[in-house]
């Protein structure tokens, strides 16, 4: 819960308009998640299935998180005609 991704899931336990959870990605060659972990993240209602491209349109904004696939999801949620919200992460680029 230390990461970009995860503090905007734990947030929205008090922000009932921001919908994040995390979502079991072992199908895409993510590590496994911890079995305790996991069980403590769906008690808590942090953890739900993944959603389609279709539903995820339905929103009017969408937030571009860091983490796992961010590069392949921004481009997507460009083109689905919400506002695409993009904090500032906390990955810095040096040359």
């Amino acid at each position: 819960l230390q990461m970009p991704r995860g503090r905007l899931v734990w947030l929205s336990r008090f922000f009932p308009y921001i919908d994040a959870k995390f979502v079991d990605a072992e199908d895409r060659g993510v590590l496994p998640m911890d079995a305790d972990l996991k069980e403590f993240l769906i008690n808590e209602g942090l953890f739900a299935d993944k959603k389609s491209l279709h539903a995820q349109a339905w929103y009017k904004y969408q937030i571009g998180i860091d983490g796992n696939s961010a590069s392949d999801r921004i481009y997507s949620q460009l083109f689905m005609g919400s506002v695409v919200l993009i904090p500032e992460g906390p990955w810095k680029l040096t040359s």
